[in-house]
């Protein structure tokens, strides 16, 4: 629970990471192997940057900052906005509200 005018950090896998593109692009799957920890051991959906911010911003928050940042030391030369970890700061804007974005039709 935040108070009006809290904040909220959210931090989660990229999906359009660098490492993620190389793989599609060398024909390998991005998604988890499957293994004995069920939905408790991997991620069952990884977002864009655009995503998060497109849904707590439909949840009722306000973005502050948003940005990718290579956390587990891939290389050095990712271009921007393929890093391997999402970053979004939020500002709550009063009621919350649990909300889906609307859907793309592009």
């Amino acid at each position: 629970m935040l108070r009006p005018g809290g904040h909220l950090l959210i931090s989660t896998p990229n999906v359009v990471r660098a490492e993620n593109l190389q793989a599609i692009i060398e024909g390998r799957n991005i998604n988890d192997r499957y293994h004995g920890n069920g939905i408790y051991g991997r991620h069952n959906r990884e977002f864009t940057r655009g995503e998060v911010e497109a849904l707590v911003t439909a949840c009722g928050f306000d973005v502050v900052r948003s940005e990718t940042r290579e956390v587990y030391g891939g290389p050095r030369d990712v271009p921007p906005g393929r890093e391997d970890t999402i970053f979004v700061l939020a500002r709550s804007t009063g009621q919350p509200r649990v909300a889906c974005p609307p859907t793309s039709t592009s």
